[in-house]
């Protein structure tokens, strides 16, 4: 499959409305769910045509009447195709936007981390509540034993499949890495027995979590990797995204002396990628990592991670709203990553995605100038190819409303299609054929 010039993905979980995610569950949906649900799948089959200018095919059903129909049934009958709908649903709202990955936006997840390690064995619910952003809170789990696949990733290629089954784009599978998935949780059982093998606190703590960290690769992480391999179609290639929003969470990890001292010659965080990021012919895998000190890790990724194709970093919640392409407009730590990538680097088959929106709670859309400002300043100001810059929103979108979410992707793609008309001029690249309206009339 060819990748478009400029190519846009989604990257984490969409708007948890029990309008869609009531589908799943057993309370009957409200006539206000309903009718929202409805007025939302409308707009999604109506984009191509009002947002792009393309023509496309109507479904038949359409998605408003087949949700309506489903949405009348009871809860048992809903459990026969519920979770199905809720799939196409997600799958068909990312490629009327224009993205060129599919997946289900989350909506059969529950959260990254605890979803990740529900059938793995060593774990236990916290009592004590930790912060996760803003005024949210969650409880952890603490890891009181061995960790053990007690499961299997059986889930995880029944989640392709069911994606499969909708899906004309490359598909994308979002994983937790193994070391977020520890440092999001207290790891009392493996610093105990560095304790007891005489570390210091300091070493115990992080070669615990280490140590943590190697075994959910190699006996959970590594599985999940082999499933979803192994439900990929002939000639299929699926992305596997290694998700990580605490990777920063101990910097005494990154400190030269400390590595020195783990016995190992990059931090950590490098290591464990090494260690799921097996070659196989039809997984390419790709990085996202958000709200983190990028600087302390990135000089190593593209020396060290060559497996890994894409880097993407949160770069327009502390970047400004000003148009242009300087340093002065386009701030921020997401920038600063970007910049050390190509200053150590990165490989020419490997490339940034530019985060072009912001999707925190209460976000706006960005002007299409400035998505096209965002893209445009890697290429035309630091020196990446055109072919080596993707573009997506930033995080999950989990917080935002479902018309919110399709605002800002329209102005995403919008400003993609502006950033491409400039370097049509500037480098003579024909951008026509990977307009966004070209794209979804293939559908």
């Amino acid at each position: 499959m060819r990748e478009r010039l400029l190519s846009t993905r989604d990257i984490g979980s969409g708007p948890r409305d029990p309008a869609i995610l009531g589908l799943m569950r057993p309370a009957p949906l409200t006539r206000e769910q309903i009718s929202r649900a409805i007025d939302f799948l409308e707009n999604v089959e109506s984009l191509p045509a009002r947002a792009y200018g393309a023509r496309v095919e109507r479904a038949v059903p359409s998605l408003a009447e087949e949700y309506a129909e489903m949405a009348s049934r009871s809860y048992p009958e809903r459990l026969r195709g519920g979770a199905d709908l809720v799939v196409k649903i997600g799958v068909t709202t990312l490629h009327n936007l224009g993205f060129a990955r599919a997946w289900n936006l989350e909506w059969t997840r529950s959260e990254m981390v605890e979803w990740e390690r529900a059938d793995v064995g060593g774990f236990k619910k916290s009592e004590n509540w930790q912060h996760s952003y803003g005024t949210r809170f969650w409880k952890p789990s603490e890891i009181i034993g061995e960790i053990t696949y007690t499961g299997s990733s059986a889930r995880h290629a029944e989640e392709v499949a069911r994606v499969q089954r909708f899906a004309v784009d490359r598909i994308r599978v979002p994983v937790t890495d193994p070391h977020c998935v520890v440092h999001a949780n207290d790891n009392l059982f493996y610093y105990g027995l560095q304790l007891g093998l005489g570390e210091s606190e300091l070493l115990a703590g992080i070669k615990g979590d280490h140590a943590a960290g190697v075994d959910f690769a190699r006996r959970v992480s590594r599985d999940r990797v082999r499933s979803i391999a192994a439900q990929a179609r002939d000639g299929e290639v699926i992305d596997v995204q290694w998700d990580n929003f605490i990777v920063a969470a101990e910097k005494k990890e990154y400190e030269r002396d400390i590595i020195k001292r783990m016995g190992l010659t990059v931090p950590s965080y490098v290591e464990l990628l090494k260690e799921v990021t097996e070659p196989r012919s039809n997984v390419e895998y790709s990085s996202h990592n958000c709200l983190q000190p990028y600087h302390l890790y990135v000089p190593y990724l593209p020396l060290e991670l060559p497996r890994i194709s894409r880097f993407h970093y949160e770069i327009s919640t502390h970047d400004t709203e000003k148009l242009g392409l300087t340093s002065e407009q386009r701030t921020g730590q997401g920038w600063d990553a970007v910049r050390l990538l190509k200053e150590h680097g990165l490989g020419r088959q490997q490339k940034i995605v530019v985060d072009a929106a912001s999707t925190y709670e209460g976000a706006t859309p960005p002007a299409p100038e400035l998505v096209r400002d965002r893209i445009l300043y890697p290429i035309l100001v630091l020196g990446y190819a055109p072919e080596q810059v993707e573009v997506a929103p930033a995080c999950g979108q989990r917080n935002l409303s479902l018309p919110m979410m399709l605002r800002i992707g329209v102005n995403i793609h919008l400003g993609r299609d502006l950033a491409l008309r400039r370097l049509e001029r500037d480098y003579g690249v024909d951008a026509e054929p990977h307009l966004t309206s070209s794209y979804l009339g293939q559908r």
